[in-house]
């Protein structure tokens, strides 16, 4: 089984929201657009602290990278 099967495994009522969310970040999008495709896809508005929480949870098990802002 591969990482992302695995991690999708261990959140089976959230393995829609994931899969959205690494479909949309395919391309670079700005915060509030993932918030909004979430939020479209799911047909439910998506908190800051929900995204947050998605987001963390893939960084934090290597599926996606936190992107280094250039200042």
């Amino acid at each position: 089984m591969g990482e992302l099967e695995n991690f999708l495994s261990l959140r089976p009522q959230a393995r829609a929201r994931y899969l959205t969310i690494l479909k949309l970040l395919i391309n670079p999008l700005r915060w509030s657009e993932v918030r909004a495709g979430l939020s479209v896809k799911l047909k439910r508005e998506v908190s800051d602290k929900q995204l947050t929480h998605y987001l963390k949870e893939l960084i934090d098990y290597g599926l996606i990278e936190k992107p280094i802002t250039s200042t």
